[in-house]
This record gives structure tokens, C-alpha cells and sequence, in this order.
């Protein structure tokens, strides 16, 4: 079942000041495999899980420094981690990263293998300060999306962009966008200062440009 349930009203807060506590992640794999469960999420946040499992109950929040981070300083055969459903799931949830929502660096060939959503909201809102997906000397491939909206859901990168990819990273998405947006008013906002300079509008092979909402062009920068 999930690795980790967050219901009904619960709070994780997690002072992120290195300083004082260090950084925290929801989820770290260190030189380790994971292979998730098929058909529910990893990591599941819901206001709606109460003991009889129908009540709906409180919102619950989450603020963490990031939400994943995978490290590999050994060659393993295989994904680090591996899941077939959405990896987080947030549903009537608020959710704040300090940093990015996932963090790889590692000199592993494949660090992350998803066959569905990296994060899925549902009726929630995630604020990420930082990227999210970041790779770092790793190779995520995503058979889904990385974000998935729906029931009016909000997902904010503060300062931060959809991913970035650095020192030989390459990201393999096998899905037709990077996000699918659901029913309701769902909001993506990216806030970054990252195209002051020159930026290029991001192309699939076939030279077509990625669309938000169907109109305007995703850019790359770098």
C-alpha cells in the first residue's frame, strides 16, 4: 500500500533551515532501489481519508525543503525508483516546498522511471520554490506527466521552472505534454526570471512548439 498517508487535518512542518535542521524530504533513495505500488500512489495526502475512509475530513498541509530526492554514488542495474501510479497525490491538501519538489543527482544511468503522474492534484494547491523536476547528472524517463491538475487545483513554481536538466542530465517524457489539466479552473503559474536573456521556444521532433492550455509557447532558457 502507500509508503506514506497524510489525512485528515495532519501537519508535517518541517523547519527548512539548513542551518539549524538540515534539509528534509518526504521521500529520499540513497544508492537504493524503490519500486512503488501499482495502483495507488506512493505517497498519498488527502483530506477525504478519515477512519471510516468516506467522511470527508481537514485539509491537510505538508512544507517540506523537497518532496523527493535521489542520490546515487554506485552504478545499480535498473531505475533507482520505479512506480506505476501518480508518485504523490494530493486531494483538498496544501503543499509547500522550499527548495525543488524533486531533487536527482547522482551518476546513475536511469534515476527515475514513472509510468504515471510525477505529482497529481486534485482539489489542492502546491507551491514549489524551486524546480519540479531537477536533475542533476541523472536520467528520469516519465511514461505519464510530470503534473497533473483537476478539480480546480493551483500548482505555483516560485522561481523555479517545469525542470532543468544540468551537467549531462537528459529527462525522456513518452507522454503527449508535460501536464494535463482536468475539470474545474486549474492554475499553473511559473514565476522566473530565467529568459531575461535569450530563450527558445521549446519543440517536440516534429519542430512544433509545447502549448500551455492549448495557446501559449513553452520557452527554454540555457
Amino acid at each position: 500500500d502507500r509508503l506514506l498517508g497524510v489525512y485528515d487535518g495532519s501537519k508535517i512542518n518541517i523547519d527548512p533551515d539548513p542551518l539549524t535542521v538540515g534539509n528534509k524530504a518526504l521521500l529520499s533513495v540513497l544508492d537504493a532501489k524503490l519500486k512503488g505500488p501499482s495502483s495507488v500512489p506512493l505517497i498519498d495526502i488527502d483530506a477525504a481519508k478519515k477512519e471510516d475512509g468516506t467522511t470527508p475530513g481537514a485539509q491537510p498541509t505538508v512544507t517540506v525543503t523537497s518532496a523527493l530526492v535521489i542520490r546515487s554514488t554506485i552504478q545499480l542495474d535498473g531505475a533507482l525508483l520505479e512506480a506505476s501510479a501518480p508518485l504523490f497525490a494530493l486531494t483538498k491538501a496544501y503543499m509547500t516546498t522550499t527548495s525543488h519538489f524533486a531533487d536527482l543527482a547522482g551518476n546513475q544511468a536511469q534515476s527515475m522511471l514513472l509510468n504515471d503522474s510525477l505529482v497529481a492534484l486534485s482539489a489542492s494547491n502546491l507551491t514549489i520554490k524551486g524546480n519540479l523536476l531537477n536533475l542533476n547528472t541523472a536520467t528520469a524517463t516519465v511514461n505519464g506527466y510530470l503534473f497533473s491538475l483537476n478539480n480546480s487545483s493551483t500548482l505555483t513554481l516560485d522561481s523555479g521552472a517545469l525542470f532543468s536538466l544540468t551537467s549531462g542530465s537528459s529527462l525522456n517524457l513518452n507522454g503527449n505534454a508535460f501536464g494535463v489539466f482536468g475539470s474545474g479552473a486549474n492554475t499553473l503559474s511559473i514565476d522566473n526570471n530565467l529568459c531575461t536573456a535569450t530563450c527558445f521556444q521549446l519543440v517536440n521532433s516534429a519542430n512544433q512548439p509545447f502549448l500551455i492550455n492549448g495557446v501559449t509557447p513553452l520557452n527554454v532558457a540555457g
